[in-house]
């Protein structure tokens, strides 16, 4: 059997562990969830008989535990925050051959990653199961699975600016927050003192179904005011270069899904990439 990563690096601080689990067992998932906490981790593994068994090891403690009780204590430690949650899927598939991934499981992590965690999981597991994106142009871009798809690439953009920013010693977070205040009054949803959106190390949150388009369309707006504060100050000159240049990067190597939810001509438009 060969194991082949449907997600790495989800954030216990947004991921709700027993819901998860309680998703991929009712798809008859059969791979593995490996935890990451501070000096402890675990791994929780669905069998092809559709059982589960857990195995943690306190590194602290020097303690490795297995069962039920092990299982237990693995979904309270999941609830500490800045944790990493892995989920590998198990296949008999060639490691040369392209492995085919349910969208559900991808869409019902990819929910509890950046959404809210008291989403009814099994419902929306089910709608997942049995629609699909049609690529050809025609999809409902606000399906649940178009919506956690936008909120992944979107993610992966503010990170990939932020660890550019990073570099010179600038506070995206800050700067990103004071952005969103600005354009909110055309973007409500990212008003600061609402707490409908967040970001935070890397990753979003968004307590409120919003239209696909509008998420997008706010957020790129938000980083064009920030590109374009670096622009005019001399002093930030390469590290706007820099960022522009792993935008484009981006932009290229995602070109599909930004084309398909118009990212990529926002992008353009309101960046210049």
């Amino acid at each position: 059997m060969m194991k082949y990563p449907i997600h790495k690096n989800l954030n216990t601080s947004f991921v709700n562990l027993a819901a998860l689990v309680r998703y991929l067992r009712s798809l008859q998932f059969v791979g593995t969830i490996h935890i990451e906490l501070s000096s402890y981790e675990a791994d929780i593994e669905f069998t092809t008989a559709n059982t589960m068994r857990a195995c943690e090891h306190d590194h602290i403690a020097g303690r490795i535990s297995h069962g039920e009780h092990a299982l237990q204590r693995i979904l309270i430690r999941a609830k500490d925050p800045g944790g990493l949650i892995h989920v590998y899927q198990e296949t008999e598939e060639d490691a040369g051959r392209k492995v085919y991934v349910d969208k559900a499981i991808v869409a019902g992590a990819n929910l509890m990653a950046v959404g809210t965690t008291d989403t009814p999981v099994r419902n929306f597991g089910k709608k997942a199961v049995h629609s699909r994106p049609d690529l050809t142009g025609g999809a409902d871009l606000d399906a649940p699975e178009n919506w956690t798809e936008v909120l992944s690439l979107v993610s992966e953009l503010l990170k990939t600016v932020d660890e550019s920013l990073s570099k010179s010693n600038v506070n995206f977070p800050d700067a990103f927050r004071n952005a969103c205040g600005f354009v909110s009054n055309e973007h409500p949803f990212l008003d600061p003192d609402s707490d409908v959106f967040s970001y935070a190390d890397g990753f979003i949150g968004v307590r409120q179904r919003l239209a696909t388009g509008d998420l997008a369309s706010g957020i790129i707006v938000a980083l064009g005011r920030i590109m374009e504060r670096l622009r005019e100050d001399a002093y930030f000159g390469n590290v706007y270069h820099l960022t522009m240049h792993r935008i484009r990067v981006l932009a290229n190597r995602r070109k599909v899904q930004f084309d398909k939810y118009m990212i990529t001509n926002q992008l353009q438009r309101v960046i210049g990439i």
